[in-house]
């Protein structure tokens, strides 16, 4: 039997919520690949959503600014709470913040080689793992910002919505959590993999195939409305969606960018410099 370390178990059920007996046996049947044994217990029916698979949990910050038709977003983590609400942890962060501004406003570069040796300055003094995350630039002609919390940021590009309106979207987005804007933004990769897992929940639960497909159609289209932003129901006004209060206002989302404190940790095992920085541009 393949050895499965502890920590991985561990880190499968912060990501679950499943139970240790079923994480070790689909991180076995998977040969240790978080990812794969998340698919395989969707589809045996250990987790059944999403949201449970991604309830990753980690403590840090996300800061967010605002600046010459641009917004930056920007997560700093940390291994306990103690430290994210330590002084010297949020000055580092906010001067990281300030510093991405400064040099991307004046330069359109946002490197700095300072930071690395300040962030192992700052790791000796509190004694605690610190990473430098994610950060993403959105420009835009209308740009909106959100932090609840300090571990949910949005960004949101606008076109023709008031700033009421703007920052009302990004409340919305960090509440709802949409992936795509649009339906037909989502790719086929995406559709069929989560089809491929419905359909082998149906089959699984003893439906025949030609009603397992009708059932499976139904959840996708749930699914669908789900992930997209315009086809969610809005928070201010839940009986409208948020087509429908774009349409109003003869408006449209452009772009929007969402970070959940820790959700991205397990991609991003290593440091990311300031070089790496994510910029998405008007469209």
């Amino acid at each position: 039997m393949m050895y499965i370390a502890a920590a991985l178990v561990k880190k499968l059920r912060e990501r679950t919520g499943a139970g240790i007996v079923d994480c070790k046996n689909a991180l076995i049947k998977t040969e240790g690949n978080i990812e794969l044994a998340i698919e395989h217990m969707r589809k045996s029916g250990a987790i059944k959503a999403v949201k449970k698979a991604n309830n990753i949990t980690s403590d840090g910050v996300i800061k967010a600014k605002l600046f010459n038709k641009c917004g930056v977003l920007l997560e700093i983590n940390c291994q306990t709470d103690f430290v994210a609400k330590n002084s010297d942890f949020l000055n580092f962060s906010d001067k990281l913040l300030n510093n991405i501004i400064y040099n991307y406003t004046h330069y359109h570069s946002c490197s700095d080689k300072d930071f690395e040796s300040e962030k192992v300055e700052l790791i000796n003094k509190l004694g605690e793992y610190i990473k430098i995350s994610r950060i993403t630039i959105l420009e835009g002609d209308n740009i909106d910002l959100y932090v609840h919390g300090s571990r949910i940021g949005v960004l949101v590009s606008t076109k023709n919505v008031d700033k009421i309106l703007s920052k009302q979207i990004a409340m919305h987005i960090a509440a709802s959590n949409p992936q795509f804007i649009k339906p037909e933004d989502i790719s086929n990769d995406i559709f069929q993999k989560e089809y491929d897992i419905q359909m082998e929940i149906a089959i699984r639960s003893g439906k025949p195939t030609e009603l397992a497909k009708k059932i499976v159609e139904g959840r996708m289209k749930k699914f669908i409305k789900e992930i997209s932003l315009i086809n969610q129901p809005f928070i201010i006004e839940p009986n409208r969606t948020i087509n429908e209060i774009l349409q109003l206002h003869h408006g449209e989302v452009i772009n929007f960018v969402r970070f959940e404190l820790g959700e991205d940790i397990q991609q991003t095992e290593s440091n990311i410099g300031i070089t790496n920085i994510k910029i998405c541009k008007q469209t």
